[in-house]
């Protein structure tokens, strides 16, 4: 819409370069890893993701720590690389937490979100980001099958589009304990403690007691 851009096109060419969106990095990074001759686990990929944040430098940076760490040769990274040579532990992450919400595995989930919520690095409206995200999903696929039966192929790739099918099953065991009601409940939730962990309504809980009142609620659906 500015001039100099419009003088610009006529002239040579505009690169548009937006950020990789959150749900769509653990793709990039299997791509960008595939690029330097590497194979990354989906699930290492999303576990380095949920680390790294959409900061493409901070995970070549972990990428270029992580090489030199690992024995010369390597061609292939796991889970358990990344936990030991990245800094961080899958046990206690967002990306555990979801797969234990999908399973409605209460202690863990509820275990899980008491460490998360009192770590130093806790950022309530991010963990929120992040089930919002995952519910979504859940909302779409239950949509999808509503009434169908098994859900084919076809349906289930483009209602869970962006997610490996490395994930699918997960998404089947989650999208059987939160049917098409408990997702639209859910997001709805997460829409809510989005609004609190901002600090709407002037509330004045700490954000590790949101979130664990949070999950407590969604395993409740």
């Amino acid at each position: 819409r500015k001039s100099l851009y419009k003088e610009i096109s006529k002239h040579g060419t505009v690169v548009d370069s937006p950020a990789i969106r959150d749900y769509a990095i653990a793709d990039w990074i299997t791509s960008y890893y595939s690029g330097r001759g590497l194979r990354i686990d989906p699930g290492a990929a999303a576990l380095l993701g949920e680390s790294a944040g959409t900061d493409l430098s901070a995970i070549a940076a972990e990428t270029d720590k992580l090489l030199r760490s690992l024995p010369e040769g390597t061609r292939e990274v796991h889970v358990e690389d990344i936990e030991k040579n990245v800094g961080i532990s899958r046990q206690f992450s967002i990306f555990e937490l979801t797969k234990e919400l999908s399973c409605k595995n209460a202690p863990r989930a509820l275990e899980i979100a008491a460490r998360i919520g009192n770590s130093a690095r806790f950022n309530m409206p991010m963990a929120v980001s992040a089930l919002h995200t995952h519910f979504y999903r859940i909302l779409k696929y239950a949509a999808a099958g509503a009434g169908r039966g098994p859900v084919p192929p076809d349906i289930k790739a483009k209602a869970l589009a962006g997610v490996n099918p490395y994930f699918y099953r997960e998404y089947d065991t989650a999208v059987r304990n939160y049917p098409l009601p408990a997702a639209m409940s859910a997001v709805s939730l997460l829409c809510e403690y989005d609004w609190l962990g901002k600090g709407g309504g002037g509330q004045s809980a700490a954000p590790g007691e949101l979130l664990r009142e949070l999950v407590a609620k969604l395993l409740a659906l």
